[in-house]
């Protein structure tokens, strides 16, 4: 999927109520805004479907758009690593069948999940749910073989397990998981994502590709490889601004618990330093992979999403991130906030006294002399100023603001 399809979706209101289009601004996207999807299709080449662009036939569920999107990528990261495996392995020659497994379902929610599987159009949107092949989502199958696949599905509420039999020349056979519907794009089907009657966004089971020679097989997986590099950069690009955003959030939170009374926080770091501190997030150093590519690698496995969907996980996971990263820029050990709580609650003055009464309660953290003075000495940099938590928004939506307003 290419990055313009993720160019119309962005964080919801930071003043934390649930907006029009029955989301809530924990996720990472307008879930009903379509524009950005539609012109992705049309700047990437893609073809449209068939029908109208307002969704499925009737009676027929359409998929979260921004989940859709970004399944899509996580699928080809899936894949490609899988492809990067089967790359340092021995290829088989002659004529080969190339099974890509789908890597999501796509159903009905079981669990709570809010306003999110709310369609405005009506009825409830579809939201993934991790699909698993034993022992790979990728099969090389020789020409007359045949091979027999274990898959697991959980998710959004949803278990089940099954197998298939994947044999060249022939459709997949067995028990077939739900939720699993048209072919994948890449074999030659356009198809608008978001809509359960189309094309699946995150794979299929509709057919064996056919391949002739060791080194087809060969371009094959370096094509998927390539694709899931693209993916992986798409979401680091999608990840950016969300990043921006959750540090600015993050600094708001910290500068307020550490002053202990909202009316009086002052900025603990400048709009450079959190710059500096985004891009090491996102990009990292020679030293250090940042924050979210670690976050995308744990997106693959598939027990990450059991009980949560995507959106919700990365919103959640880079708010926890930030504040890491914005308390280790100052210096806070990660026990601070308590022993600053401590300080604050018994009114004690005295550096030995707050360790011991700080010991007496939290007697498993083995407060040290030099952690309690670190959480009790962070203060603000030289050049520090509040900024804008939207630096692409309007310029009255500031840190202040939220911190005398704001969520």
């Amino acid at each position: 999927m290419t990055q313009e399809a993720y160019a119309e979706h962005s964080f919801l209101p930071d003043d934390g109520s649930l907006t029009d289009n029955g989301c809530h601004p924990d996720d990472l996207s307008r879930p009903d805004d379509r524009r950005g999807l539609d012109e992705s299709r049309e700047t990437s080449g893609r073809s449209e479907p068939s029908g109208e662009r307002e969704g499925p036939p009737a009676g027929q569920s359409r998929r979260h758009p921004t989940l859709a999107v970004l399944c899509e990528d996580l699928h080809h990261m899936i894949t490609g690593r899988v492809a990067q495996d089967l790359l340092a392995d021995h290829l088989p020659g002659g004529r080969t069948g190339i099974f890509v497994a789908p890597s999501w379902a796509w159903l009905h929610p079981r669990i709570r999940v809010g306003r999110k599987a709310r369609d405005l159009r009506g009825g409830t949107l579809l939201l993934p749910v991790r699909l698993t092949f034993d022992p790979a989502p990728i099969h090389l199958i020789p020409a007359g073989g045949s091979e027999t696949a274990r898959w697991v599905l959980g998710g959004m509420g949803h278990y089940g397990t099954g197998t298939v039999l994947l044999s060249c020349g022939q459709r997949p056979s067995g028990t077939l998981p739900t939720g699993i519907h048209g072919r994948c794009p890449d074999l030659g089907t356009a198809g608008d994502p978001s809509t359960g009657a189309g094309p699946a966004a995150a794979g299929s089971l509709d057919e064996i590709q056919m391949l002739t020679s060791r080194g087809a097989v060969k371009t094959e997986l370096e094509r998927l490889v390539e694709r899931a590099a693209r993916s992986r950069w798409n979401l680091l690009q999608y990840l950016e601004p969300h990043a921006t955003r959750s540090l600015h959030s993050a600094h708001a939170s910290v500068s307020r618990e550490i002053a202990g009374d909202s009316t009086h926080a002052v900025p603990l770091l400048d709009e450079t330093k959190l710059q500096t501190l985004k891009d090491h997030m996102v990009l990292g150093d020679d030293d250090h992979p940042g924050t979210v590519a670690p976050l995308l690698d744990r997106c693959l496995k598939p027990e990450t999403f059991l009980k949560v969907d995507p959106l919700r996980y990365l919103a959640v996971s880079m708010r926890r991130d930030a504040e890491a990263v914005i308390r280790k820029a100052i210096g806070d050990p990660h026990i601070g906030r308590k022993v600053r709580a401590v300080a604050r609650e018994t009114g004690l003055r005295d550096l030995d006294t707050i360790i011991a009464a700080y010991r007496e309660r939290h007697p498993s953290d083995f407060l040290s002399v030099d952690r309690a003075e670190a959480a009790l000495s962070v203060g603000s940099d030289a050049m520090a100023a509040w900024g804008r938590i939207d630096p692409s928004g309007p310029p009255g939506t500031r840190l202040n603001a939220a911190i005398h307003g704001g969520r």
